[in-house]
């Protein structure tokens, strides 16, 4: 078997057989999903810096808007300490309920993709594409359509404006 990879091919054939447990899984996060749905639910806060969690002495970020960013805001992080960075920020209370109806939204649209949905929170999961192409297209396909869905559906729900990372 001198010369011969495993599949029986020569190497340097150019051929790469196809490798039977090779998966094509999708990852999707909804980031900022908390302020997306505040600005869904209230167009008024459209473009405004957000924080969304609580405002007391040793409160928390949960989610920090896109607008809010820049300023060096992020989830985790100290309200004072995001309160100080980004003054002009709208602070909002969690509204847990509304996040969970905009989260069962979202991955009944993920089902219509694959059956096979690990959820990793309440705005993020994998979606296992495998075996899926013939029917739905490459997988790079079938995020920006999974993209498109989500943001038309639920607009403006935090349709991630970034491509969706496939792995």
């Amino acid at each position: 078997m001198s010369g011969m990879i495993p599949c029986g091919r020569p190497p340097g054939s150019g051929i790469i057989p196809p490798v039977p447990w090779a998966r094509t899984i999708l990852h999707l996060d909804m980031d900022a999903f908390f302020a997306s749905v505040e600005q869904r639910d209230n167009p008024s806060l459209k473009g405004k810096p957000l924080l969304i969690g609580h405002d007391g002495p040793r409160g928390v970020v949960s989610t920090a808007s896109y607008e809010a960013r820049p300023f060096g805001c992020h989830s985790a992080q100290p309200m004072a300490i995001a309160k100080r960075l980004c003054p002009q920020a709208i602070v909002l209370s969690v509204r847990g309920e509304r996040y969970h109806e905009g989260s069962q939204q979202m991955f009944s649209i993920l089902e219509e993709f694959s059956p096979v949905i690990e959820p990793l929170s309440i705005d993020e999961a994998f979606l296992d594409l495998t075996g899926t192409e013939r029917a739905l297209g490459a997988p790079e396909v079938v995020a920006e359509r999974l993209r498109a869905r989500i943001k038309s559906d639920l607009r403006p729900l935090a349709a991630p404006p970034e491509p969706l990372l496939l792995r």
